[in-house]
């Protein structure tokens, strides 16, 4: 029997032997036939494994894309608050900041997001 034969030429394979009428080959036929469900049914079983494998897959390649987005966006907010204010060096965005500085505010909302982050 070969090693991989494809479905198409199983079900031939099948309906060749499912037809056969003649008894001198009955027995010889009723094994083949055996064989060839039961390589069909193996065939059948591995292509399902392989559709579930790529499932995870790409499961798991999505769940990589959104960390890597996750950590480029906390990247992003560490970087606000590393650069600091020029006008403001002693702000730190321990707490809310004066209204009127835009630097401030931005760092004080990387603090916030940060804070959700984590």
């Amino acid at each position: 029997m070969p090693e991989h034969m494809s479905e198409e030429r199983l079900q031939e394979v099948l309906t060749i032997l499912d037809g056969m009428a003649d008894d001198t080959y009955e027995d010889q036929a009723a094994g083949f036939l055996y064989d060839v469900r039961n390589e069909l049914a193996r065939s059948r079983s591995e292509e399902n494994g392989l559709r579930a494998a790529l499932i995870v897959a790409r499961e798991e390649a999505a769940l990589k894309d959104v960390e890597i987005a996750r950590l480029q966006n906390v990247a992003q907010l560490l970087g606000t608050l590393a650069e600091g204010c020029s006008v403001h060096p002693r702000y730190h965005a321990v707490r809310a900041c004066a209204p009127g500085c835009p630097t401030c505010d931005a760092m004080w909302r990387a603090r916030q997001r940060l804070n959700k982050e984590a």
